[in-house]
């Protein structure tokens, strides 16, 4: 008896220091030979992407396609629209009975356009609505509240040169809830961030240009928000990396501020649900230097996870990851470089290149570059690191991070002579045929 305990607890050991492994790896070539990039993928039985497309003598086109989980072509589509001079696939997701995509196009107008299409799983195109429509650059996301509503959120500039915010609310078939349109002389605002949770409260921030504070909106489930929440500090706020709300309808804020002796710091503040500051805490990491953050997450004991990259003692850049508890103590801090003087850093090109998972056991995953390639890494929430994955397509090229969505990595591979976009599927690793994740 003693015996076969003690081979199941090797066995656990085991289990917990193995690795994920590559199932495969495929360029996205779906529609033949060209130019692709990858914007957004998504993973539920099976895989979708969405990006652009441009064949030879042809216009840039949204391409969206459909692979099984073994890597096969199960179809795709492009978007052609006569009055189109170019389309682009800009975020992918599924929900329900439907697969969304949000795409921005140029008309022979030269007005861009935002429009939300919703395809079914075999490729067929349910519906189509026009989001917002403007002749100057337009920024736009895609969320979704836990009934399945869709919302458009972003920013662009009208006639009159005025900068301002919208947000859309559409419901499953593809009818518009409601359209929020904000704008004001004096309200000059850097980058966006948006978040959204089960009470139907919808928020957005960004970084004050006149004052450099952060700030937030939280919109109701009508569209409708009671004023502008400005956080004012005597430094200076130069960008929001992530916003989240949670269940109980606390803001988390972070993003970057200028120490006077510090260079840039991580700057993360906590709003109540009635809009009062509950905490702050600044990270300036040893060198003193520039500290980028990039992403935070939030458990279910209200910890917050942060990540970004941070400039050590020798110059290089490395991976930072913070916890802190409810109260905003740091309850450990954890630093990850693959060679001294590679630099290394994680991505916030997606909202959600920190991956909180709650489905099996508390573990966050996050995406990133060291050097050329891209890295995966895992840690539980005790900050304990249980593997990490380095992906290259090739000596000689730079492999980008763009998505990741139920263990697919979307990759964007560019050298002096091409570039190309390419997905690799990670699988459970097995130890006498057992499958496991950490």
């Amino acid at each position: 008896m003693k015996q076969f305990i003690y081979l199941i607890f090797i066995l656990l050991i085991v289990l917990s220091c193995s690795e994920i492994e590559t199932k495969w790896e495929m360029k996205f070539d779906a529609a033949g030979p060209g130019d692709y990039s990858i914007k957004g993928i998504h993973v539920s039985h099976d895989i979708y992407v969405t990006g652009s497309f441009q064949g030879k003598g042809q216009r840039p086109q949204c391409i969206t396609a459909s692979y099984n989980e073994k890597g096969k072509l199960n179809w795709f589509t492009t978007y052609e629209k006569q009055t189109f001079i170019s389309s682009s696939g800009l975020s992918i997701a599924g929900f329900h009975d439907g697969i969304y995509i949000l795409l921005d196009g140029i008309d022979s107008d030269n007005n861009k356009n935002v429009l939300l299409i919703k395809y079914n799983e075999g490729g067929t195109k349910q519906w189509e609505q026009v989001v917002i429509q403007s002749k100057k650059n337009i920024e736009s996301e895609m969320l979704f509240d836990y009934s399945g509503n869709v919302y458009i959120a972003g920013w662009t500039t009208d006639i009159e040169n005025m900068t301002f915010i919208f947000v859309a609310k559409f419901q499953p078939s593809g009818e518009l809830v409601w359209l929020s349109k904000y704008t004001n002389p004096s309200f000059r605002f850097d980058h966006l961030k948006f978040d959204i949770k089960k009470p139907g409260i919808f928020l957005v921030g960004g970084v004050l240009e006149n004052s450099h504070d952060f700030f937030y909106l939280k919109y109701d489930k009508l569209g409708q928000f009671p004023g502008l929440i400005q956080h004012i500090t005597p430094e200076r706020e130069s960008n929001l990396a992530d916003i989240k709300i949670d269940d109980a309808g606390n803001v988390y804020l972070l993003g970057s501020s200028s120490g006077s002796d510090t260079g840039h710091d991580f700057l993360t503040a906590v709003y109540d649900r009635s809009n009062n500051i509950l905490w702050t805490i600044r990270y300036d990491g040893s060198a003193h230097s520039d500290d980028i953050p990039s992403a935070l997450a939030i458990d279910d004991s209200s910890n917050v996870y942060v990540t970004g990259r941070s400039t050590n003692t020798d110059s290089i850049s490395e991976i930072v990851l913070l916890k802190y508890d409810m109260h905003g103590t740091r309850v450990w801090s954890e630093l990850y470089t693959r060679k001294k003087n590679e630099p290394a850093q994680p991505y916030s090109l997606h909202p959600d290149f920190i991956h909180y998972d709650r489905n099996i056991a508390p573990r966050f995953y996050i995406i990133g570059t060291v050097g050329d390639d891209v890295i995966l890494l895992n840690y539980n929430i005790h900050g304990n690191r249980s593997w990490f994955k380095t992906y290259s397509s090739g000596k000689g090229k730079k492999d980008t991070p763009i998505a990741f969505s139920g263990y697919c990595l979307a990759v964007q591979s560019e050298s002096e002579k091409k570039s190309e976009a390419r997905i690799i599927k990670y699988s459970k690793s097995e130890i006498f045929g057992i499958a496991r994740w950490d």
